[in-house]
């Protein structure tokens, strides 16, 4: 009677051995969550997370840094732009389609920009291209020279560059396990950036301060820039011009 216990001991252990075999790794990690406790195995999930943002290369900070300068100021500035068009003299209507510009630029290049970069590759040269352009964009916005509508059209056109080059790269230098991990802290980073700099241009224009509005904003777009010339000097390490 033992040794027919011990016998059918041995067969349950052997499927249950064969049974982990066969699950896959998101099951294993269920049933490891009802096994040692919900908090216990969350922070465990937490650490290899923090792990693998310690992890990425440099090439990939150089990316956050183009997106939270890129899309911190130019979102901010078209929320704004609206505002400074009305204290110009333009109507509040004409001013708002004007803003809106962008949107629709954006909407009608992206796919044809997309294109053209994934046949010719050099994205960090357009990413050069699309930093500097960025920047005019706002001199020639404040300097009153060129035609509001013009610039907002090339922030679409901008925008659209920079939507082919940020998160493809990023596809290219990280790992697909950790892709998930990458391209949710670039989005958690520049959205903390959205937020503080409306907050900040919000706070200069109630005080009447738009010159320093337009610095801060400027400031930003540097940033975007400063990234751009970093990620072209980095991309000996990755090949991220290939077509």
């Amino acid at each position: 009677m033992k040794k027919y216990a011990e016998m059918k001991k041995e067969s349950i252990e052997m499927k249950v051995e064969e049974r982990d075999e066969q699950l896959k790794p998101s099951d294993l990690e269920l049933r490891d969550v009802s096994e040692r406790g919900f908090f216990q195995s969350s922070k465990r999930k937490v650490v290899e997370v923090l792990k693998s943002y310690a992890s990425f290369p440099a090439a990939y900070w150089f990316l956050t840094l183009i997106a939270f300068g890129f899309i911190s100021s130019l979102y901010t500035f078209t929320s704004f732009g609206g505002t400074m068009l009305v204290q110009r003299g333009f109507e509040y209507s004409e001013s708002m389609f004007l803003v809106g510009l962008t949107g629709v630029s954006n909407a009608v290049s992206t796919p044809f920009v997309s294109l053209m970069v994934g046949l010719v590759g050099k994205r960090t040269w357009f990413g050069i291209l699309a930093g500097i352009s960025t920047v005019v964009c706002y001199l020639a916005f404040w300097s009153g020279v060129v035609y509001p509508g013009i610039i907002f059209v090339a922030l679409g056109l901008t925008q659209s560059l920079m939507d082919a080059i940020l998160f493809p790269c990023v596809s290219i230098i990280i790992d697909k396990k950790v892709l998930s991990y990458s391209t949710s802290l670039i989005i958690f980073l520049y959205s903390i950036g959205l937020f503080g700099m409306g907050r900040i241009i919000g706070l200069l224009g109630s005080e009447g301060l738009w010159v320093v509005a337009q610095l801060t904003l400027l400031g930003a777009g540097f940033l975007c820039v400063i990234g751009t010339f970093a990620l072209r000097i980095n991309r000996l390490r990755v090949d991220l011009d290939k077509k």
